[in-house]
């Protein structure tokens, strides 16, 4: 019987330092970063190189100090990785970088790949014609060449809502798109609004809108893919308090106010 009941408290004793020893264990894991939400080196961010007014540089733009600002509050580094638009899928598929920005708008075709945050900004395309072409309603460009970004959402639009309708050319960037617009070399161009905003602006009263604006998507989100869908959420609670203490309406006045 002392032998059994030795046997047992031994046993008793065993259990109790094991069950200590899972008790500091689980400490230890909630304590540190694996606990908590995924911790990056650096959150690498995919960009248009050159997207005005949302990338207007490497490191200037509307998009950049939004995720700046997101950093920021959830204190992680960014680095900008810049590239021509249709690449950053790759870079996403890739696994070259974290997220991308830079004009993408929520689409159900989309969403079937990839994730997106809450849309931090609506999406509505509009044309841009030469002033001293004349055109007084969207119903002239009927036959027309219309430009588009290549790889845009605008370019998806036109020509899947409207391709029999225009002969839809794409051209790999904005520059080279108002490049032709300038040349003549179509009659219009087909981007989102704040895009025409920022070059009309730019064009001296070379270049006009021309019609109203119609929705494209249900507005521009930052995109990933799902198995970044922590690293959104936290984004998205940063949108949100953005929203309510007013650091976005800021931000937004500061590009957009005009």
């Amino acid at each position: 019987m002392v032998y059994q009941y030795d046997l047992k408290l031994k046993k008793d004793v065993k259990q109790s330092r094991m069950n200590t020893m899972r008790y500091w264990l689980l400490i230890v894991i909630l304590l540190s970063p694996l606990g908590s939400a995924t911790s990056y080196a650096t959150i690498k961010i995919g960009t248009p190189a050159f997207n005005p007014p949302f990338e207007i540089s490497d490191t200037e733009g509307f998009d950049m100090d939004l995720m700046r600002i997101i950093c920021r509050r959830i204190n992680e580094d960014c680095k900008f990785y810049p590239m021509e638009k249709p690449m950053l899928y790759n870079a996403l598929n890739q696994r070259q970088v974290d997220v991308a920005i830079g004009g993408f708008t929520i689409s159900e075709t989309r969403s079937i790949k990839y994730i997106f945050s809450l849309p931090y900004i609506v999406s509505n395309g509009t044309f841009i014609v030469l002033k001293n072409q004349l055109f007084t309603s969207i119903k002239d460009l009927a036959g027309k060449k219309i430009g588009v970004v290549e790889g845009s959402d605008y370019e998806q639009f036109l020509t899947e809502q409207f391709g029999s309708q225009y002969q839809v050319v794409s051209y790999q960037g904005p520059i080279h798109l108002m490049d032709a617009l300038e040349k003549g070399e179509i009659s219009a161009v087909f981007l989102d609004s704040f895009a025409r905003d920022y070059w009309v602006s730019y064009s001296s009263g070379e270049f006009t809108s021309l019609g109203d604006t119609v929705p494209v998507g249900s507005g521009m989100a930052i995109m990933a893919l799902p198995e970044q869908a922590l690293l959104l959420n936290r984004i998205n609670e940063q949108i949100k308090l953005m929203e309510s203490d007013g650091t976005y309406i800021n931000l937004y006045n500061n590009y957009f106010s005009n």
